[in-house]
């Protein structure tokens, strides 16, 4: 009886590293993953004040990998903007100029 209790404890801390070893690299996968697939936003006019305004709540390449029409994206500039973003008008419509010219749907 304790030789299969001694095996059965064995394999089970043999398998329980096993796991553990799988699960690590899972978690490297993800992130590589994730890595990858982190975008940046286009260069043009705009980019900075993008950057500068919705990276306070946003990482920017959640808005680089976003693709929208122009309406959807005044819908979206006005929503955030309800949400507390702040600049002056002609750099809200510039920030609206840029998303809907080079993130355009």
């Amino acid at each position: 009886m304790r030789k299969v209790d001694g095996g059965l404890r064995a394999a089970v801390l043999f398998f329980g590293d096993r796991i553990i070893i799988e699960v690590m690299r899972y978690f490297a996968l993800l992130v590589l993953c994730a890595v990858a697939n982190a975008q940046e936003l286009p260069q043009g006019k705009g980019k900075e004040l993008v950057e500068k305004i919705c990276s306070v709540c946003h990482a920017t390449d959640l808005v680089a990998s976003t693709r929208a029409t122009r309406k959807v994206w005044e819908g979206t500039v006005e929503e955030m903007y309800g949400r507390g973003a702040t600049s002056t008008e002609a750099e809200k419509a510039q920030i609206l100029d840029y998303l809907s010219k080079y993130l355009a749907k």
